[in-house]
C-alpha cells in the first residue's frame, strides 16, 4: 500500500473530495483511516480517483464502527459500489461511483 489523498471529481451522485472530506471531518473518522492506492498485482481497480475512493482502517481502530460509517457514506451520497478486503491485516475499503 502506498500513501494517496482523495481525489474526487464532482459529477452526476458523486460527491467530490471536498464534501467527502466535510463528511469524515463531521464524523471524527480522520485519525482512524488512511488513504492509499494498491498495486495493480494486488487488487485492479484499488486506487483513488476521479470516481473512486480508497481507504485503509489504521490498526488498533474500531474498524466496525468505523467502517458502518463509511458504509454510510456511500449510501448518502448514493455509491454505485462498496467493497472491502484485508489486506496485510487490515481492512482496505473501496467506494465507487459511476
Amino acid at each position: 500500500m502506498k500513501p494517496s489523498e482523495i481525489k474526487l471529481e464532482e459529477f452526476n451522485n458523486c460527491p467530490g473530495a471536498d464534501r467527502i472530506k466535510k463528511e469524515l471531518y463531521e464524523r471524527n473518522l480522520n485519525s482512524y483511516l488512511d488513504f492509499v492506492d494498491l498495486p495493480e498485482e494486488t487488487a485492479t481497480y484499488y486506487e483513488n480517483d476521479s470516481a473512486t475512493l480508497l481507504i485503509a482502517i489504521k490498526e488498533g481502530s474500531t474498524g466496525l464502527k468505523v467502517a458502518l460509517a463509511l458504509g454510510q457514506i456511500a449510501v448518502d451520497y448514493a455509491a454505485d459500489e462498496f467493497h472491502w478486503k484485508v489486506i496485510d491485516g487490515r481492512y482496505v475499503i473501496r467506494i465507487w461511483w459511476d
